[in-house]
């Protein structure tokens, strides 16, 4: 909360500065203050240990360093401080009286954990009024239950078999795409489950939020992923820094994706494996761009094969315990484990889990959505489905209930 709390307040007072000083030497120089604020906050708590192990084992300097706790949502808070700032700079936010909107944009319940991130022009009215109905507050309910039962029904279930490979010691190559394909799907379903709760809490409280993820795996192409999954981050580092980066280096493209790319990667994690994970993307999104997306879009079968693949490999990357790690899985993943199809574990696994892995698979697709638009349409269809649906709605909000007293819900991963 302090570290909350200081970076509302620096970004609050530091943009009504800029605005007073606009066109003076001294509002850059607050500029370049309140961004190292934020980003330093972001870059001691999180990095810190990090580059200073890295520096220890380059140079055996017996010099301890104390560990700090990573604060929860930091990631999220101090990069809208920093867009907010920057927006005002750029003379697209007009500062208001007092800052108390400037501290709700920063410390609002909804979206200060987990997202989404979003520009402070699109709910800078919506923090001076709202507008809450008894039609808002249904669908907010809706949307939040559901939320709730992918984090703790399909998400905890796929942490489930993933925690079962990591434990065994079978590394057949089915077993490792079985691993990984959970992988990707437990990521899924929890970060798309806390921004659905995020937008129920924010419409049950008259706050219409972005939405920060439509179907990204049924994308064909790594780019069009991208613009499917977590939205809004990908606002920010487009707005703030891959175009400004572009405009500095005259136009040079590739090289300016490519570092955007490292630092979004660094964003996920401090480590060796966020890094090559933003390396990986940065590189195949760069080879899109020059012919393999439209090459993947005439071949969607193709297509979507292979944006399943890259994002195994990602998920093993972001989730290992280090590079060594994510990098033998890797192997694994790519034949070179133990011979042999899905092996003891592997099948026991699958029975085990193989029905939530469908249900998952299935509910990260738009048919279920299609379909339920479809049913609400019809004459008697809609009539069963307004029966049905709050039914179902008190069901899953009771089941996720008793995951959640159980005690084996993990908190977001980030």
């Amino acid at each position: 909360m302090l570290l909350l709390t200081a970076c509302a307040v620096n970004s609050g007072v530091c943009g009504w500065l800029i605005q007073r000083m606009r066109g003076r030497p001294a509002a850059k120089r607050i500029l370049i203050l309140s961004l190292g604020v934020s980003l330093g906050l972001l870059f001691v708590f999180r990095y810190l240990g990090f580059f200073w192990e890295e520096f220890r084992a380059a140079t055996g300097l017996p010099v301890p360093l104390v560990k700090l706790v990573c604060p929860v949502g930091i990631g999220f808070y101090t990069l809208q401080g920093a867009a907010y700032v920057l927006g005002v700079w750029r003379g697209t936010v007009s500062p208001r009286k007092g800052g108390l909107s400037v501290a709700l944009y920063l410390m609002g319940f909804p979206w200060v954990l987990a997202g989404p991130m979003m520009p402070y022009a699109s709910l800078a009215a919506q923090l001076d009024r709202r507008t809450c109905t008894l039609t808002k507050g249904a669908e907010g309910l809706r949307r939040l239950v559901v939320g709730l039962g992918k984090k703790c029904i399909l998400a905890q279930t796929l942490w489930g078999l993933c925690q079962s490979f990591q434990e065994g010691q079978e590394r057949t190559l089915a077993f490792c795409w079985l691993y990984a394909l959970a992988l990707v799907l437990a990521l899924y379903f929890d970060f798309s489950g806390y921004t659905d709760m995020a937008l129920g809490v924010g419409k049950l409280l008259g706050f219409d939020l972005a939405e920060n993820f439509r179907w990204p795996l049924a994308a064909r192409t790594l780019t069009d992923f991208w613009r499917r999954w977590h939205i809004t981050l990908g606002w920010w580092f487009r707005d703030h820094l891959y175009r400004p980066l572009v405009r500095a280096a005259g136009g040079k493209r590739t090289g300016c994706l490519l570092l955007v790319w490292l630092l979004v990667g660094l964003w996920h994690g401090a480590g060796w494996n966020f890094l090559l994970w933003g390396l990986l993307f940065g590189l195949l999104l760069a080879a899109e761009r020059l012919g393999l997306g439209g090459w993947l879009n005439r071949v969607p079968p193709l297509g979507h094969l292979f944006v399943l693949a890259v994002l195994g490999f990602g998920a093993v990357l972001l989730t290992g315990e280090n590079l060594g790690q994510s990098l033998a899985l890797w192997g694994g993943l790519l034949g070179q484990g133990e011979p042999g199809g899905m092996g003891t574990a592997g099948w026991y696994a699958l029975r085990s889990y193989g029905p939530t892995l469908l249900l998952a698979a299935l509910g990260a697709t738009p048919w279920p959505s299609r379909w339920m638009a479809r049913l609400r349409r019809g004459t008697w269809t809609g009539k069963v489905v307004a029966v049905a649906e709050p039914l179902v709605l008190a069901a899953l909000l009771v089941i996720s209930t008793g995951y959640l007293v159980d005690g084996g819900v993990q908190p977001f991963w980030y």
